[in-house]
């Protein structure tokens, strides 16, 4: 039996089931899994594509070639891309009246990727498959592109909130990002992804909202990606090791920051949203805190020029 795949909650929960050991059924993407969303709103965007966001829209579709080119030929370089290739990697836009509310499917792409992986076992061929639907279509951008953005609000309201609204969607997608962590094919879709959004949001900056698959930006969001400096971009990083904790302070009602430090990563801090963990769970965060020891903890992070400037628990162990 064939299981339809039409949500990305859908896609990670049968992704989780793969990384656990088990061999579902063969799948099928369709409704949201099979189309890639781009919504820009503002004055110059109704039913119209300016030159820039069409610069913009062509950057993010180098990038979809150059991940595909590594897939295909093992080699970022677009130019080794066949013109039939090309043709089915294409993202072909639909444009809804209103607004600049663009929709391509990615069934054409999705099966060439497929057919470059045929040698692989079923298991591992279905989660190549299943991450790189999921960052497409969910819009990963990582916390380089979203959540590290809090650094730029500084002490305002509005850093709390990025930061809290994105820790779920972190969870989500770092159950794609984390799947086939290594994978360099899945590694370079992540990169297209992510780089592919940065241009449209630069490409775009005037706009009102950005939206990204499931990533929607408003207009501080927009200013901040786009008033970051390249040389302090941030990549988002995954630890899972065993911290000690050396200070403990309440932001705001049920969010906790904490002070950690764990092997080779030097102390910072990181901020958890109690209301998304078990009871057992902060239990065990505050015997650690009491009684001084380390507890293993997964931390979405974001490094800038080697620092770590944002930091989430997004796990207790």
């Amino acid at each position: 039996m064939t299981i339809q795949i039409a949500t990305v909650e859908e896609a990670a929960a049968y992704l989780e089931r793969l990384v656990a050991g088990e061999n579902p059924d063969d799948f099928s993407l369709t409704g949201e899994m099979d189309v890639l969303h781009i919504m820009i709103d503002g004055a110059k965007y109704h039913s119209s594509v300016p030159g820039e966001l069409a610069r913009g829209l062509w950057q993010y579709q180098e990038q979809i070639y150059a991940a595909a080119s590594l897939a295909l030929h093992g080699s970022r370089d677009i130019r080794k891309l066949t013109a039939d290739e090309r043709d089915a990697l294409e993202l072909v836009f639909e444009v809804k009246a209103g607004c600049s509310d663009f929709k391509a499917s990615i069934g054409k792409l999705i099966e060439k990727i497929g057919e470059s992986i045929v040698t692989m076992d079923n298991a591992t061929k279905k989660k190549i498959i299943l991450c790189i639907a999921g960052l497409l279509v969910a819009g990963y951008m990582g916390q380089a592109g979203i959540a590290a953005t809090a650094e730029v609000y500084k002490d305002s309201n509005k850093k709390e909130q990025v930061v809290l609204v994105e820790a779920e969607r972190t969870k989500q997608f770092e159950i794609f990002a984390k799947a086939m962590s290594g994978n360099k094919v899945v590694d370079s879709f992540k990169e297209a992804s992510v780089e592919g959004g940065k241009a449209i949001v630069r490409a775009a900056g005037d706009a009102q909202e950005i939206e990204i698959g499931r990533t929607n930006l408003d207009q501080d969001d927009i200013h901040a990606l786009n008033s970051r400096s390249p040389k302090a971009r941030s990549e988002s990083e995954v630890l899972d090791l065993d911290f000690r904790i050396f200070q403990v302070n309440v932001r705001n009602e049920g969010t906790m920051k904490y002070v950690l430090a764990g092997p080779g990563t030097g102390e910072f801090v990181a901020t958890m949203d109690e209301s998304q963990f078990s009871g057992d769970d902060l239990t065990k965060v505050l015997s650690a805190v009491q009684e001084r020891k380390r507890v293993r903890l997964e931390v979405v992070i974001a490094r800038a020029n080697g620092v770590i400037r944002s930091a989430q628990i997004t796990q207790v162990f």
